[in-house]
């Protein structure tokens, strides 16, 4: 529905039905302006606040009081410029008023109507869906007449009206678009710095040549490469490329690796931050990228970097080249690079547009990745000679400048010609071409009591013979070094403590983390800041407390380092250190743990939060969250110290949950057995015999589990894996410590959940070994004489043979499953919950041997088994007031459906009151994710019965509602429908092709297959089948346009070629889908792979009268028995099971 002058976009983080609501309280709170709107926003209000508590055609309700709305929006924007005297006005007014009271005293009388009985509302659904159109007709007309003299009198344009509701829906996407850019990590501190660049008048001719490589747009230097030693000015060389790039306005983006800091020494941010930055250099290419990651949020973190590359970077440039060069620079590659971002240089890089260049410097290697790179023909490799005429005189300008910035400084009293043309040259000179070793000198200089006297003594001593550039640098700091008061016993703690620290650290530190970190009563005489200053010349320009300090050079790093070097003075043994800051962040996260007060919190132990994981604001907590982990993972044998056993225990034992779940919240699950590992390896030091005990609990192995569910909510399917493993790992523990019943019962669940993970990610074998041993656990509980729940045993022997069957093992599947029917059979008959839970895993075992007798061709036992499962589900409805067990009772509905055959008038009849069921129960939960997500795979189904019996424009209605459906979930969570959502667009362009709508159906499969393939392309096990089918369904729809024959060909035989990797992969699975030439795909809820827990909802849960609950679910049951006897008169078709 849309009105004449236009509609404003949903505001952010609302539904378009709740914004526009939003929007006209606001209206009806300001209409002072203009008095006669007021009565009518009143009204208006009223409208829209009963409309929105509507459970029946919800969609068409909620639209029409979206249009209420937005038009009264409208109507007051032209009311600000109106005399509300004016008799012109007053009578289309008041007739507008009357109007809008006559339609809110018919919605009143419906309302009264609905609310007395729940089945008349389920009926409701397919029997109010005319009363809609006419009151909508009548609101148009009435506001046509009052649009008539606003617009004469106001000489307001419509069109520049129109303009500006343009222009506030332009600032909408923009802002969903900057939403979906800030997904993609970049790197602190990785960016350039015009601070950094070459001193004005140096190195001018090599950045020439350089800008002129870019500018050429040749091919055979699209990567311009420079290389050189340590020292030689080959970063400061990347800031001034990076300089100049941005003030021609060509720079896309920069990244500066730094050994040994966090997401710096390794390129996992290195594609993402190029993309967020390529992003903010051209509109069109912002949009591409912003789109590819809608399409696939898991784009910005969870893929390899060479897929990043090709979807973040080749992609969009190559859709749309630049008109111009534009550049990445890359520094220091040697130190964070990796075979495979070396490949993609090598590999990738040549796909890109000309025009696309990239500068990237590095020391030398020798590694054979490189050398194959270097020889691309597409790299022009450059040496940075320090002996050059050019870099002997660009060091002399250098040397020269700050010379003079020294003789300068009022605090140093020194002539301004100081220090004379002979040390100017015998420094230079004895730079040795390395900038590096210049900048160290003249900082050291500058920050001595009396510099003259400091550069008269390091020229004395200056050792004639060059010695090569690393021993170069290596004597100028060892002769900084010797001067520091070494005798000073405060100082040399501060050194140890500051430097070995700023070493150890995984990112940048300011002087104030640094103080913090140094909490324990030992260090509370320690001044961070002073230590800092007198270390001034080694650690360069230092910045106010709060900024973090400049990472040590890589060659002053390897200096301090260096295990030749153990027993000097200076020497920073790294592993020392690495233990002791994983003993001040320790500290740091026991003090700081118990004041967080993060709203999400607690999600992993408190009931009824909402699924799934939340996001927590990284700047929310302390960096020490990730320090902590990093450097325990690095701790070595032995090193531990004895004030750190009662410190971590401190932390197992209360902050151990709250920690886990800041860190799954923030950025990505982190493994806690790295602790365990720990433990085990230093028994020998530990104290504390217990320490491991703290850890390997029953609660900390639950909140394993459950963030593993809950990252397998949200789609994150190898975190939940890796959180799975471990809560197993523990569960096994605990049953080696105390082997009873209960221990062994918590490890099956722990193995049930791994299982699911395993399958989740395609390793079928993996998981069918995991369920064997699941099995073997309850057998060895059955024949120790214990008692054996018979819902838990079945469960694990239904799960089990459903792996066999992924697996095409369909005798052991067969064989399984019906063992597990037994067992299930011996299910109580009641209404307490723990009945009704036995009598849905015995209806649960029936849908998988359903399952399975339809692969092996037994299609009548399988309708059979169906409608036992229906049977069971109807009579838990009669006993139970619970939700879910109406959600289920829809599942066994739909599996009968599919069931009783793809041409039967009688499969639609079922199809549809599993909608009716699916539709009512979203409408009574309105909010929550899971109702809606089914109800959209349920009207898909329904569809899919109705193209097959030839009903195509009832088809195509019930797939456009569930993509629209389908569409919106996306909207809130992207990851966990995409799946989904290709197979409603699949199946939509195929009803699309029945009504001869055929471009339409192209542009919708399309769609389709590009989400299909990024599925498959990452779980290829679980997703190519249905890759298969989408091609062959696209390869239908080019060939279909007349022109695009040869697209159809290519299609059909990408097609042929994936479902063949199917095959091989699984023989025996010759009898799937796979070659079925069926297109549409039902969905119907999984019993291999379970989708979200549910929570035991009941009734009251829903949005309706609270009354006679139980009742009421009871008739409905009772209702959809009756239809399906009209349905099947004799029960024919429904054999003892």
């Amino acid at each position: 529905m849309s009105h004449s002058i236009g509609a404003k976009p949903p505001l952010s983080g609302m539904g378009v039905a709740d914004a526009a609501y939003s929007a006209l309280l606001l209206v009806h709170k300001s209409s002072d302006v203009f008095p006669p709107l007021k009565s009518a926003t009143g009204i208006a209000v009223h409208i829209t606040e009963t409309i929105r508590n509507f459970q029946s055609n919800k969609k068409d309700w909620e639209e029409f009081g979206e249009h209420i709305s937005r038009s009264l929006q409208d109507i007051h924007k032209l009311a600000g410029k109106l005399n509300a005297d004016r008799e012109d006005i007053k009578e289309p007014m008041t007739a507008f008023q009357h109007t809008l009271q006559s339609i809110q005293d018919r919605i009143d009388a419906m309302q009264a109507k609905h609310a007395k009985s729940m089945f008349r509302r389920f009926r409701s659904f397919l029997d109010d869906e005319g009363l809609v159109p006419p009151l909508q007709k009548e609101f148009d007309d009435a506001l046509t007449q009052l649009y008539h003299p606003f617009m004469l009198t106001t000489g307001i344009d419509v069109a520049n009206l129109m303009e500006t509701l343009d222009q506030d829906r332009t600032r909408s996407r923009k802002t969903e678009m900057n939403r979906n850019l800030q997904s993609l990590l970049s790197a602190e501190f990785s960016a350039w710095n015009g601070s950094d660049a070459c001193l004005p008048g140096t190195r001018t001719a090599l950045i020439e040549e350089i800008m002129q490589s870019i500018r050429s747009g040749e091919r055979a230097s699209q990567i311009s490469f420079l290389s050189g030693v340590a020292g030689s000015g080959k970063s400061t060389i990347a800031h001034s490329i990076a300089k100049a790039c941005s003030e021609e306005g060509i720079l896309a983006s920069s990244f500066f690796f730094k050994a040994a800091q966090t997401n710096r020494d390794t390129p996992a941010r290195l594609i993402s931050t190029f993309a967020r930055d390529l992003a903010s250099t051209d509109k069109q290419l912002a949009e591409e990228i912003s789109r590819t990651i809608e399409d696939n949020t898991a784009i910005a973190t969870a893929y390899s970097i060479s897929v990043q590359f090709a979807k973040l970077i080749e992609a969009p440039l190559s859709g749309t080249p630049p008109s111009h060069p534009i550049v990445f620079v890359i520094d220091a590659l040697d130190e964070g690079w990796t075979k495979e971002l070396i490949t993609l240089l090598s590999t990738q890089v040549p796909h890109l547009p000309p025009n696309v260049r990239f500068f990237v410097t590095s020391r030398p290697s020798a590694d054979p990745t490189w050398q194959t790179f270097l020889r691309s023909g597409h790299v022009k490799q450059r040496v940075l000679d320090i002996h050059d005429k050019a870099n002997e005189s660009d060091l002399a300008i250098y040397v020269d400048h700050r010379l003079r910035e020294i003789a300068a400084d009022p605090d140093h009293d020194l002539p301004h010609d100081w220090p004379g043309p002979t040390l100017r040259a015998q420094l230079s000179e004895r730079a040795g071409g390395l900038f590096q070793w210049a900048r160290t000198t003249l900082d050291y200089i500058r920050q001595s009591t009396y510099p003259d006297k400091k550069l008269v003594d390091l020229m004395a001593n200056a050792v004639g013979v060059w010695t090569g550039p690393e021993q170069q640098m290596d004597d100028i700091y060892r002769t900084i070094l010797k001067g520091y008061l070494w005798s000073d016993n405060d100082f040399v703690e501060g050194y140890y403590a500051v430097v070995g620290s700023i070493v150890a650290a995984k990112a940048p530190l300011s002087v104030a983390a640094l103080q913090s970190l140094h909490c324990a009563p030992d260090f509370k005489s320690l001044k961070v800041k002073r230590i800092v200053k007198m270390l001034g010349s080694l650690l360069h320009d230092i910045p106010d407390e709060q900024k973090p300090l400049e990472p040590l050079h890589l060659s002053l790093r390897e200096f301090l380092t260096t295990t030749g070097r153990v027993g000097s003075a200076y020497f920073i043994d790294t592993p020392d250190h690495n233990s002791r800051m994983a003993l001040h962040c320790l500290q740091l996260l026991n003090e700081e743990l118990p004041k967080q007060e993060i709203a999400d919190l607690g999600y992993l132990t408190k009931e009824g939060v909402a699924d799934g994981v939340p996001n927590i604001p990284r700047h929310s907590v302390s960096e020490a969250v990730w320090f902590w982990a990093d450097h325990m993972r690095e701790l070595q044998v032995g090193l531990i110290r004895p004030e750190y056993v009662p410190i971590l225990r401190d932390f197992l034992k209360n902050h151990l949950v709250t920690w886990l779940e800041i860190v799954t919240g923030v950025d990505r699950y982190q493994e806690l057995l790295v602790v365990k590992k720990w433990i085990t390896d230093n028994e020998e030091h530990v104290s504390d015999s217990e320490l491991l005990a703290v850890i390997f609990t029953r609660p900390v192995a639950t909140c394993l589990k459950n963030v593993s569910r809950r990252l397998s909510d949200v789609s994150r399917h190898d975190e939940a894996l890796l959180a799975a493993s471990e809560a197993v790992e523990m569960y096994r523990h605990l049953v080696a410590r105390e082997a009873n019943q209960r221990s062994r019962s918590r490890l099956t669940n722990g193995l049930r959940r791994l299982a699911q993970c395993y399958s989740a990610v395609g390793s079928r074998q993996e998981a069918l070994d995991t369920m064997s041993e699941c099995v073997d656990v309850w057998r060895g509980l059955e024949k120790g004489g214990f008692p054996v729940p018979c819902h838990d045993f079945a469960q694990a022997l239904r799960n089990l043979s459903n792996c066999y069957a992924d697996l095409v093992k369909m005798d052991d599947a067969l064989r399984t499953i019906e063992e597990a029917i037994k067992v299930a059979s011996k299910a109580r008959s009641g209404s307490t919950p723990e009945e009704i839970k036995e009598a849905n895993t015995w209806a649960a075992c029936f849908h998988s041997y359903t399952n399975h007798l339809s692969v092996v061709g037994k299609n009548e036992e399988a309708l059979t088994s169906i409608w036992k499962a229906v049977d069971i589900r109807r009579e838990i409805v009669t006993k139970s007031d619970n939700v879910n067990c109406l959600e289920e009772l829809a599942t066994s509905l739909e599996s009968l459906a599919v069931q009783l055959g793809a041409d039967s008038e009688a499969a639609v009849g079922v199809s549809e009151q599993a909608v009716g069921m699916r539709r009512f129960l979203s409408d009574g939960r309105p909010t929550a994710y899971t109702p809606r997500a089914e109800l959209a795979r349920g009207l898909n189904n329904y569809s899919n019965h109705l193209d097959r019996l030839g009903e195509f424009q009832k088809a195509l209605t019930a797939i456009t509602e569930a993509v629209a459906i389908g569409r919106g979930l996306i909207v809130e969570n992207p990851i966990p429908f995409d799946p989904d959502l290709a197979i409603l667009l699949s199946n939509y362009s195929n009803c699309l092709t029945n009504q001869d709508r055929h471009q339409e159906a192209l542009d919708v499969m399309l769609e389709a297959v590009e989400i299909h393939r990024k599925m498959a392309s990452r779980y290829p096990e679980i997703y190519e089948e249905n890759l298969a089918t989408a091609l062959r369904t696209l390869g239908r729809c080019y060939s279909t346009m007349g022109n695009l024959k040869d697209m159809a060909s290519a299609s059909i035989r990408e097609s042929k070629e994936v479902a063949e990797r199917v095959a091989s992969r699984s023989p025996a699975a010759n009898n799937t889908k796979v070659g079925a030439e069926d297109d549409k795909i039902d969905i119907v809820q999984s019993t291999r792979h379970p989708r979200n827990r549910k929570r035991m909802l009941p009734l009251s849960a829903l949005q309706q009268d609270p009354d006679a609950s139980q009742e009421r679910l009871r008739q409905l049951a009772h209702s959809l028995l009756k239809q399906m006897h009209a349905m099947f008169p004799d029960e024919s078709p429904r054999k003892t099971a």
